[in-house]
Formats: C-alpha cells, sequence, structure tokens
C-alpha cells in the first residue's frame, strides 16, 4: 500500500549513519512521489533536506512555524532561532526569528 501520508516518530534513532543516510534518501523519494510526511526527531542537527516546513513545540507551544529555502538545514534554523536558552512563547519565538 502507498499511503498519502507517513507518520514517523523519531525515525532516525538507533540507526547507523549508513541507515541514516538510507532513510533520508528514501524520504526524499517518498516526498518527491507526493506523499506528506510528518516527522518528529529531537535531533535537530540532522541534515533532512527532505523538509519543505519545519514546525518546533516545546511544552506544547508551537515556537517556530515556517517553510525552508531549498538549501537551508532544519538544525541551522533552530539553533538560529533558538539561541537564547529560555524562549518562553511565541512571541519570543517569532521576535527571535525575525532577528536572524
Amino acid at each position: 500500500q502507498r499511503p498519502e501520508v507517513l507518520l514517523l516518530d523519531e525515525p532516525f534513532t538507533g540507526l547507523d549513519r549508513w541507515g541514516e543516510e538510507s532513510l533520508h534518501e528514501l524520504l526524499g523519494e517518498e516526498r518527491d512521489e507526493g506523499r506528506i510526511i510528518l516527522l518528529s526527531t529531537h535531533r535537530m542537527g540532522l541534515p533532512l533536506g527532505f523538509c519543505t516546513e519545519v514546525r518546533v513545540l516545546r511544552q506544547g507551544r508551537l515556537l517556530l512555524d515556517r517553510a525552508l529555502e531549498p538549501d537551508e538545514n532544519v538544525g541551522d534554523v533552530y539553533s538560529n532561532v533558538f539561541r537564547a536558552k529560555d524562549v518562553k512563547a511565541p512571541e519570543e519565538a517569532a521576535a527571535a526569528e525575525e532577528a536572524v
């Protein structure tokens, strides 16, 4: 079966570098075929080139919601927006993102 939406929770956990690269390639192919991929991860440094949008939740609050540029890395966006360790409210996150 070929579902329209893939919902993945921490899919890179436990994979070695080869496994991560293989999964990354597979998810890119799935995206190119028109599937929607919803992925959760705590590993913000992963090069998730197949991502077109990023949303960051912290303690149930949406802190970041925006499209990614083709050459942007999710981890870089996260690092730039959340350099300050105590961003607590969506308004603060938005202000931090505008400053980038």
